[in-house]
């Protein structure tokens, strides 16, 4: 099963609406959401070379940093991993 991981931060302006996409395309697909707060969770972001919020990833590949996907891109970068 495809997991969607975001990383966001509490003065992230961009992070609910990548969450609401991420939570939109999971709903659609069907699959696993994992949302992680960047400071609380900096370790696996560094590990992951992500230094800005909403970072999206699809299983273990970061596909979005720093901008809100469309709801189409998410569905091809989920098509792709």
């Amino acid at each position: 099963m495809t997991k969607i991981t975001i990383f966001t931060g509490k003065t992230c302006p961009k992070c609910p609406a990548a969450k609401a996409v991420v939570e939109e395309v999971a709903k659609e697909i069907g699959c696993e959401i994992e949302v992680l707060d960047i400071e609380e969770n900096m370790i696996m972001a560094l590990q992951n070379q992500i230094a800005s919020v909403p970072a999206i990833m699809i299983d273990d590949e970061v596909v979005s940093i720093g901008e809100v996907p469309s709801r189409e891109a998410l569905l091809q970068a989920i098509k792709k991993a």
